[in-house]
Formats: C-alpha cells, sequence, structure tokens
C-alpha cells in the first residue's frame, strides 16, 4: 500500500465527501423543506436586517424598514454545531489515496467509507431536524429521571438521542458540571430502559450519580458544548414568552411587554389545569386556526400542522367513530404525506421527532431558517482529519452554522398540554 501524507488524506477526503455534507439536510424534514433556507454570508457579530410584521396604531400592520437583530439570535454566532464524531480507518483512507493517485480501485474498497459517511451525516440530519422541532435554544434533549450507575443515567425522552453521540450531563440554571455532571460523554443507548451508558472512560464528577439521582429536577442532558447556545426551533419561535433566562430573546424583541403582544403566537393550553394532558378533538384545532387567522393580516396560503403520530392517530379515529371524518391526502414536496382535514384548509403532516403532547399549526411564509455556508468540514491547523487517541482511526466534523427566525409569529399557534392516552371526556 502507498505511502501518504496527512495532507493528501485531508484532500482526497474533502473532495469526495464535501457534497454527501451540503446535500444532507434538507432530505426528509419537512419543516426545513417548507421553510426553505436562506444562504448569507454573515460574519459572527454582524447583524441583518429583514422585514417583519409589526404594530401600528390600526393593528398589525407590515414594517418595509426592516428590524435588526443580534447575530445570535438569527445568525452564525448563536450557531448550530452538529455532532462531532465521524470515525474512519486509516486503513480505509489510505485506500481511498491509492485510489486517487490513479492506480485504480475496487469498489469494495470504498463502500465502507461510503456507508460510514452516509449513516453519520444521517445521524446528524436527524438532530438538526430534531432541534428545529424541539429546541428552546437551551440545549437539552433529555431529562434525568435517575441514574443507575456511575457511568450511565436513566433520562425521560430519548427522541433526541442516539448510540454515539457525545452529550454533557449539566446543572441547568449554571451549566456547570457541578458535583454529579459530566462533561464529554460518548453514550450507548438502550432504548428500552431510556438509559444512557457512557463508553469513553467518563463517569459522573462524584462517581457515583448520587447527585443527578437526589436532584435529577437540577440536571439536563445536552448535545456537547451545547449548552444555552442552540438553535432556536419551533418551542422557542412558535411562544408567547421569552427563552429561558440567559438566552438571548428572539429577533431582540421582549414578549413579556404588553406593547409587544403582536410578537407573541397563539398558545392554547388546557386552562382549567394547566399543565394537565387533555385529550385532542377536532374543535381545539379549529378554534386555534381561527384565532390565528383573525388576528393575522398575511398569507395563508403555506399553512402547515404538525404533529407526534399518536395525536394525529386519535383524532382520526374518533373523527370516523363519530362519523364526521372528511378529509383527504396530499403529498408535499412528493415524498411527505399530509392529510388535509375538511375546515382546516391546511396538510397535517407527521413528524416522529415531535412530542405526543403538542400540535403545532405554523404559517411557513414566515419562518425563514438563515445558514452562512452550505456546510464545511472542521479544520483544525489547515487538517479536516483529527487522529483518535488509542485508535487507529481518525475522526472530522463536519458543522453547518445558522439561525431560525420568524417574522410573524402571531401567525403561527401551538396546541399544549396534551395526552394522545387520556380518554374521551
Amino acid at each position: 500500500m502507498a505511502l501518504t501524507t496527512k495532507s493528501t488524506l485531508d484532500n482526497a477526503f474533502r473532495i469526495r465527501y464535501q457534497k454527501y455534507g451540503e446535500r444532507a439536510y434538507a432530505i426528509g424534514s419537512i419543516f426545513l423543506q417548507t421553510a426553505k433556507p436562506k444562504f448569507e454570508t454573515v460574519a459572527p457579530g454582524q447583524k441583518i436586517s429583514f422585514d417583519i410584521e409589526s404594530s401600528s396604531g390600526a393593528g398589525y400592520g407590515y414594517s418595509s424598514e426592516g428590524f435588526l437583530v443580534e447575530a445570535g439570535s438569527i445568525v452564525p454566532e448563536r450557531g448550530y454545531l452538529t455532532y462531532k464524531e465521524m470515525n474512519l480507518t486509516a486503513e480505509w483512507l489510505a485506500s481511498v489515496i491509492d485510489d486517487a493517485q490513479g492506480k485504480g480501485y475496487e469498489a469494495a474498497e470504498y463502500n465502507p467509507i461510503d456507508r460510514t459517511i452516509k449513516s453519520k451525516l444521517m445521524s446528524q440530519r436527524r438532530d438538526f431536524n430534531f432541534d428545529l422541532l424541539n429546541s428552546d435554544g437551551s440545549g437539552l434533549i433529555a431529562s434525568p429521571a435517575s441514574s443507575a450507575a456511575a457511568t450511565s443515567v436513566v433520562v425521560d425522552t430519548i427522541r433526541g438521542v442516539r448510540k454515539g453521540m457525545i452529550v454533557d450531563v449539566l446543572l441547568r440554571a449554571t451549566g456547570q458540571v457541578g458535583p454529579g455532571g459530566v462533561r464529554g460523554a460518548r453514550i450507548n443507548v438502550a432504548r428500552g430502559t431510556k438509559t444512557l451508558t457512557f463508553d469513553n472512560s467518563k463517569q459522573f464528577a462524584d462517581g457515583s450519580g448520587a447527585d443527578v439521582n437526589a436532584n435529577p429536577e437540577d440536571y439536563g442532558v445536552y448535545r456537547a458544548g451545547s449548552w444555552n447556545d442552540a438553535i432556536f426551533g419551533l418551542p422557542a419561535l412558535v411562544s408567547d414568552a421569552n427563552p429561558p433566562t440567559g438566552i438571548a430573546q428572539v429577533g431582540e424583541i421582549d414578549r413579556s411587554l404588553d406593547a409587544n403582544d403582536w410578537y407573541r403566537a397563539h398558545v392554547h393550553n388546557n386552562t382549567d389545569a394547566p399543565g394537565t394532558g387533555r385529550r385532542l378533538t377536532f374543535e381545539m384545532i379549529a378554534e386555534l386556526v381561527d384565532a390565528i387567522k383573525a388576528d393575522s393580516p398575511v398569507d395563508f396560503s403555506n399553512m402547515l400542522i404538525l404533529s407526534g403520530s399518536a395525536l394525529r392517530n386519535q383524532l382520526i379515529t374518533d373523527l370516523k367513530g363519530n362519523r364526521r371524518y372528511n378529509a383527504r391526502d396530499e403529498m408535499l414536496n412528493g415524498w411527505a404525506r399530509g392529510i388535509v382535514f375538511d375546515g382546516l384548509d391546511a396538510p397535517w403532516v407527521v413528524d416522529y421527532q415531535l412530542p405526543d403532547d403538542r400540535v403545532y399549526v405554523l404559517n411557513m411564509s414566515t419562518i425563514d431558517v438563515y445558514q452562512n455556508d452550505k456546510g464545511k468540514w472542521m479544520d483544525k491547523d489547515g487538517s479536516y482529519l483529527d487522529r483518535i487517541k488509542g485508535r487507529t482511526a481518525y475522526q472530522a466534523a463536519w458543522y453547518w452554522r445558522g439561525q431560525t427566525c420568524i417574522r410573524a409569529p402571531i401567525a403561527n399557534g401551538v396546541l399544549t398540554d396534551l395526552d394522545a392516552t387520556a380518554e374521551a371526556a
């Protein structure tokens, strides 16, 4: 096998696999495809201007002057850093170099790397879609329920975690390890028990997990390095409140002020018992849609209803049981199956990364995803590849920086406090 330099390895790696990364993110995400990402070359700290729905003396009007927002709220500085691990054996890479030097190749020599790259980028894409649908900007992806041992923790949900992900378990209030947290733990996931086990010699700071056991509500599980530095997803954009303490306000607008009620989304919760789950009904959705249309002057031709599968299935079952089901199927972007219920005038699409306790009604013409490039390999001293300590393998990190913005929160809404298992009233 021919010898080669690391710079030659880097170059062959970049040329062959750059396009995989650039194409990865819009595939399989109905939210991202509908939002249509906008490319902006914006340096960290720079401000951008965009048109925004604003209040006027006569009600709600449109401002063409734009609204300056911090880069942290919209674009790169508070951007999104995807999963950092992409392991490739040195031997496989050397085989690719031989081929790149014109010595011919067997397709089988490429296949292991191709499969690895595609698999990792698909995982990154799922991470990104999860954040778009679930992130409030804090970076939280799960909450500890208890600690089984010094190197494992049971969590409340595994929708945002997966095998091989690197996570931090930190104090929510400070982002510090504290007496019982951990940083940089690569995890295995036992899906049946919702247990995360560290597999890279990491353990909780107290050596036992006792502090997480005693105070699980004080800790959170975060994708490594993302505490209070994650993208704004739907919980931040479609809300009537500001993000958690310590995170920049969306668009630099304080939603707690009555004068800014135009920047609050419609949030319909269980007014009889806030925080208590209730059964979804068609009337709840219709009421939310009507409220949005009444308060917003923007175009409603690009509406989208999003939920997990259990809530939509529950609603369909109830409507059919009461002989009220009147709907048609609609394909979005040639692959996503939406159901348009008579009277709602918007396709209802299931995304399995959404929790089954809420339904979003979105006007996608008011939501943008800004990104400062198509993505790139992170380089360290000019090299894309970094040797993994103690292993005959390299790792590379693909990252994509960007942020979401919403021009008219009042044209969007969310129905909360739902329970797909609740009995009918």
